[in-house]
């Protein structure tokens, strides 16, 4: 049976300047940075304060390449988030809004034009 996901790929023109973004720009720790045997870097990164199962694999890409879209970001404060990833440069497609169903969600992208969602999940009871 499946028992998780272990990596999601993320397409980039420049390593070395989304390993910036990722890192330094968002906070992710660096779980992995090798160089694969066909020569190629493989870099993943993961939120600097968990020890998730799931990481973000940065992969050079050459030529035309179609970014990803849809990966969520949780966070607890929507609010302080956005503004401390605005502050720092982070290219928002919008502004925090909250969804029908009570999630607060806001969009933004890379450098390359990866597009992720930044998400405050509504407190449900169960």
């Amino acid at each position: 049976m499946i028992t998780g996901v272990g990596s999601i790929p993320v397409p980039v023109t420049d390593l070395d300047r989304a390993l910036r973004f990722y890192r330094d720009t968002l906070g992710f720790a660096v779980r992995e940075d090798r160089r694969m045997p066909d020569g190629t870097r493989r870099v993943a990164l993961a939120p600097g304060h968990a020890e998730p199962d799931v990481t973000l694999t940065l992969t050079q890409e050459t030529g035309d390449h179609s970014p990803i879209a849809g990966v969520a970001f949780l966070t607890n404060d929507i609010h302080r988030t956005y503004a401390a990833l605005h502050e720092r440069g982070v290219v928002f497609v919008d502004e925090p809004c909250m969804q029908d169903w009570g999630d607060w969600e806001v969009e933004f992208q890379d450098p390359d034009g990866n597009r992720f969602r930044l998400v405050q999940r509504a407190r449900r009871s169960h």
